[in-house]
């Protein structure tokens, strides 16, 4: 199953810029050094992750499981770094009630 409407998915840019490439807070400093050392990304390069995200996403194949506020998918996909290497990661998307589009609302390196 591929994730629906991931066309229109929704990457929030403080999820990104604001949390996961963020070497300074409490939680998202850890994904910030593991996206660094993986593939090459930091704060500055949020924009090229966001747009190796919406590449993979046609590809990525994901597990569905009903969450408190809507439809809830995780999957595996595999990015492309600034530094030329490639890695996966998992990511996790929401469906709120009502909504057309997911939102993304975690991403990690998966080692």
């Amino acid at each position: 199953m591929t994730l629906p409407h991931y066309e229109s998915a929704l990457i929030p840019k403080e999820k990104i810029f604001d949390y996961g490439f963020n070497m300074r807070h409490p939680r998202g400093a850890d994904k910030a050094i593991a996206f660094e050392r993986a593939l090459g990304y930091h704060q500055d390069s949020g924009a090229a992750l966001i747009k190796s995200i919406r590449k993979a996403l046609p590809e990525m194949s994901v597990v569905e499981r009903t969450g408190a506020y809507g439809r809830q998918f995780s999957g595996v996909i595999e990015l492309s770094g600034i530094d030329g290497r490639t890695a996966k990661a998992r990511t996790c998307w929401q469906l709120d009630q009502g909504a057309h589009a997911p939102k993304l609302i975690s991403i990690y390196v998966d080692k």
